[in-house]
């Protein structure tokens, strides 16, 4: 199963920082998470591609901006990867940073051996040939075991 990926705002304690965090996965958020404010920016959402969330983020960054304008806000990456990454959550990160981090995961994410998009939280296998395979949807799996099919009947 994949993590799946969130981006909220923060409010650190004590020293009173703002920013939005993109987190991997609901138990890494910084427990200064604030209300949503944001849903139509899709803050709070759970986001199965991490760029997506990365997206999010910088969107909601900038909403908060304009409406703050008083605060400076800041965006930053939280996760297993990010700290792989040399990068820590109270590092000064920018928007390229979030970026990098999300596209860095999103590579190295498991993705369907048929159509390429990542593996959310369900993955369909084929029992019926041999395959490690793994696929995104039941519509995928079936595609590939269709063309075996085709292929292995040619070959008789």
């Amino acid at each position: 199963m994949s993590a799946q990926y969130y981006a909220n705002r923060i409010l650190s304690w004590p020293d009173g920082d703002t920013f939005v965090e993109v987190s991997e996965g609901i138990d890494a958020a910084d427990p200064g998470r604030m209300g949503i404010k944001y849903p139509h920016l899709h803050e709070g959402w759970a986001f199965d591609d991490p760029v997506e969330a990365a997206e999010a983020g910088i969107k909601i960054a900038n909403a908060w901006s304009q409406d703050k304008p008083d605060l400076e806000i800041g965006i930053t990456a939280q996760g297993q990867l990010a700290g792989e990454m040399g990068m820590r959550a109270d590092d000064d990160m920018n928007e390229g940073d979030v970026m990098a981090w999300a596209q860095k995961r999103k590579d190295i994410m498991p993705k369907c051996a048929y159509c390429g998009d990542l593996i959310g939280e369900v993955t369909y296998y084929n029992s019926d040939f041999i395959s490690d395979d793994r696929y995104d949807k039941e519509f995928c799996a079936e595609q590939a075991y269709s063309e075996w099919l085709m292929d292995n009947e040619e070959e008789e």
